[in-house]
């Protein structure tokens, strides 16, 4: 009987040694995949094979068929070039690396350790600073004027005084067509002329013109060149004819003017040289100085 227990106690003694040795042995046992050098070709080792033929891909496999399964799933050939292996390998954990360093959390233990990057942001909108500019293309003009007529008439004083009042309008903004309706008076002493009356000579005009506008906040400067249709020209209280000129039906002129000042009002200043003859048989032509305001609205 006490044989038979001792018997029994050393078998099951036995069993227990055999199940934790295996038990041990297995739970040791991993598996890498690695790059053989001496045929270049990919396969499943023990983790514990150390040869310097092999060149590691991937480790840790507790199974041999879970490695074989990984070379399946990311080889499509089980060929492999050693070097090629060994740089993959080292770029791979550089990166790792670096992606770990720009991951970690500053603590208190760690205050070495680099927060991660902000997130990027989409830039905001910038409002425009650059104020709105109010091209005011509408405008009356008041200009003095002084113009040679007084040739035409032989008299002592050649530059005849008038004046020039009339509307205006621009289209467009920095660079501009423009035209309007304007009246044109000339006054002088015609005593010389039988003792006459005659103190007015006034003609309408019709201009059309190009320009150049500099506008700041403040500041307004303008350039234009152009030409005008005339209308013939006409006396009072009398008519030119009674000198002996006969005025043309209508006259052509060429014109240039700068004005400068603020958007409302700006001093003016031009001058006009007539391309045709203003008298029938007469080869006179008229020129005039212009100097004058111009209100804008």
């Amino acid at each position: 009987m006490n044989s038979a227990k001792a018997l029994f106690t050393k078998s099951l003694f036995t069993i227990t040694i055999l199940l934790f040795c295996s038990a041990t042995g297995f739970a040791q046992t991993k598996y890498k995949v690695v790059c053989d050098k001496t045929d270049n070709t990919i396969k499943v080792v023990e983790a514990q094979n150390l040869s310097a033929n092999y060149v590691p891909i991937k480790g840790g496999f507790p199974f041999r068929q879970i490695a074989e399964q990984w070379i399946s799933d990311n080889f499509t050939t089980k060929e492999c070039n050693p070097e090629d292996v060994a740089d993959q390998m080292q770029t791979k954990q550089n990166t790792s690396t670096q992606a770990n360093k720009m991951h970690t959390v500053p603590s208190s233990k760690n205050p070495q350790a680099t927060a991660p990057p902000p997130s990027p942001q989409q830039p905001q909108a910038r409002r425009s600073t650059t104020p709105r500019i109010n091209y005011r293309n509408s405008s009356i003009i008041f200009h003095g004027k002084f113009s040679n007529l007084g040739d035409a008439f032989y008299l002592s004083e050649s530059m005849m005084p008038g004046f020039e009042v009339g509307f205006e309008q621009l289209f467009g903004k920095q660079g501009y067509f423009g035209t309007g309706i304007t009246g044109n008076f000339f006054f002088s002493d015609m005593d010389g002329w039988n003792d006459s009356d005659l103190e007015t000579i006034y003609f309408f005009r019709i201009p059309a013109f190009g320009g150049y506008r500099i506008q700041k906040r403040m500041f307004v400067a303008m350039f234009e060149a152009g030409g005008a249709l005339n209308t013939s020209l006409r006396g009072t209280p009398l008519t030119l004819d009674t000198y002996g000129l006969s005025s043309e039906n209508m006259s052509f002129n060429f014109l240039i003017r700068a004005k400068v000042g603020f958007p409302g009002i700006m001093f003016e200043l031009g001058y006009d040289t007539w391309l045709t003859d203003v008298f029938v048989d007469d080869s006179f032509r008229m020129s005039a100085i212009t100097m004058g305001i111009r209100v804008s609205f």
